[in-house]
């Protein structure tokens, strides 16, 4: 009787011990197989705040810019020096290059900027663009037609 129970209590441990055995590894093998997508889920998300204060400064130049230049002695390059000004004293911490462009009528100011901002994912570029309009000023004379 002792003697079954100690080839069953054997055998159950060989069991145990094989189950341990193969489970060898399996951690190392989790984590090369996890680990890359954590990284990647997390560099997307840093390149994701980027992209958002890319656009945000893009755009805060933009706003600039129609500024001067909507002014009623402004004119298209005052709004694109504006622009340029902005980004130059903001936008190096966000932006690596960017193209300013501006439009003036009698009655609206348009500035568009295209930008590329800094990436946190190597080999992959976007662009960022932006653009913001005002109506210009000037001076109606009393009785006269707007």
């Amino acid at each position: 009787m002792q003697r079954q129970a100690d080839h069953a209590r054997t055998a159950s441990g060989n069991v145990r011990n094989r189950r341990r055995r193969h489970d060898d590894g399996s951690v190392s093998t989790e984590l090369v197989i996890v680990l890359p997508a954590v990284i990647a889920l997390t560099f997307l998300g840093i390149q994701a705040g980027v992209l958002f204060h890319a656009r945000q400064v893009v755009l805060a130049a933009a706003n600039q810019g129609a500024l001067a230049a909507a002014s009623e002695y402004g004119t298209a390059a005052d709004g694109q020096a504006g622009a340029e000004a902005f980004l130059a004293q903001t936008g190096d911490s966000a932006l690596s290059s960017w193209t300013v462009s501006a439009d003036r009528s009698d009655e609206q100011v348009v500035i568009r900027i295209v930008a590329e901002p800094y990436s946190a994912i190597p080999f992959w570029s976007v662009s960022v663009s932006g653009q913001a309009s005002m109506p210009t000023e000037r001076i109606v004379p009393v009785g006269a037609a707007p």
